[in-house]
């Protein structure tokens, strides 16, 4: 998809040409500067494409305002203005929202004991980090870039959620994406991403959220949101 956006203008250069050194270094010897937007997938006609725009722009947010993560603690089990205790709205590239949604998760949910063996204390995130992780960036590649909304995170007193714009295709559904079944709605996005972010591409997110969190719920609704929820129990207190 071509966009009205100038590469000259908008693209970070200096991120990029990092990016391509460390994983297309034959495509800054084979073609121009100003072709390798294109080669890399990123541009057509010297305009950036939405993973351009999303993975190297200086100011995603000017072309897609709704394109962050907000971020919403509250001391209640219900959203209610008078029980939230912090927010933050995570704004730049897919990389800087991705940072600072993680950093606001760990900054606002507890450290407990996760093991005790030998008197030797071991403490970690109430809720496994790594299934956070894989979260937020499913939540970020796969969701509907198409829905004017942003992604929610939201932190209750018995419970996290993260909704993301899209619900998963009806052909595919919860029961397979448990298996490991994936289905990349943003495919160049992602492809990019494999090289910026902790993802594979292989569709074993899910699997993994589950063997680290088992008891995560995930719900895709379609017909009232289209949005896809993934929903981590805290552990009482």
């Amino acid at each position: 998809m071509q966009l009205g956006v100038s590469q000259d203008e908008f693209l970070n250069w200096p991120d990029f040409l990092a990016y391509c050194s460390r994983n297309t270094p034959e495509s800054i010897e084979k073609f121009p500067r100003d072709k390798l937007p294109q080669v890399n997938g990123l541009a057509q006609n010297g305009f950036l494409n939405l993973t351009g725009i999303l993975h190297f722009s200086r100011s995603p947010q000017i072309h897609f305002p709704v394109c962050v993560v907000n971020c919403i603690s509250y001391s209640s089990n219900q959203i209610s203005n008078s029980d939230i205790v912090n927010s933050k709205e995570c704004k730049g590239t897919i990389l800087e929202q991705y940072k600072t949604a993680l950093e606001f998760l760990t900054k606002n949910l507890k450290e407990v004991e996760i093991q005790n063996v030998n008197t030797c204390r071991t403490f970690g995130l109430e809720i496994s980090i790594r299934a956070l992780q894989e979260a937020l960036v499913n939540a970020l590649l796969h969701r509907d870039y198409s829905i004017s909304a942003s992604i929610l995170v939201s932190i209750f007193a018995d419970r996290v959620e993260i909704v993301s714009p899209g619900a998963i295709p009806n052909r595919l559904g919860i029961d397979k994406i448990k298996l490991g079944i994936g289905f990349k709605r943003n495919q160049i996005l992602c492809s990019i991403a494999t090289k910026i972010l902790p993802y594979t591409g292989f569709g074993s997110g899910i699997r993994r959220i589950l063997a680290e969190h088992p008891e995560t719920e995930f719900i895709s609704d379609e017909k009232l949101g289209d949005q896809f929820t993934v929903i981590f129990t805290r552990p009482k207190t």
